[in-house]
């Protein structure tokens, strides 16, 4: 795919929907990561001190909404629901 192409399509599809994808394909790929390394336990650990260090950050600790919707997404990338069956 050309850079131009996707350029074009991310202007149709607006800054929302796009961060919507961006923001769906890294949570599969951190979901994947989490799955298939060979130290899950470290990576946890790891990301879990990265995420604290995040809610560390003033605007964080200002905003209790930001902290919410930082651990609604923690969550929902370490613990996915499974899908609601049709």
């Amino acid at each position: 795919m050309k850079h131009n192409d996707a350029a074009d399509a991310r202007e149709r599809i607006g800054p929302e929907a796009t961060l919507t994808i961006q923001l769906s394909a890294l949570t599969n790929l951190v979901r994947a990561m989490m799955l298939t390394h060979p130290e899950p336990d470290r990576l946890k650990a790891v990301f879990d001190h990265l995420t604290g260090a995040m809610q560390a950050q003033v605007g964080y600790i200002a905003e209790r909404d930001h902290q919410t919707v930082l651990r609604d997404f923690v969550e929902t990338v370490l613990f996915p629901q499974p899908p609601t069956p049709p």
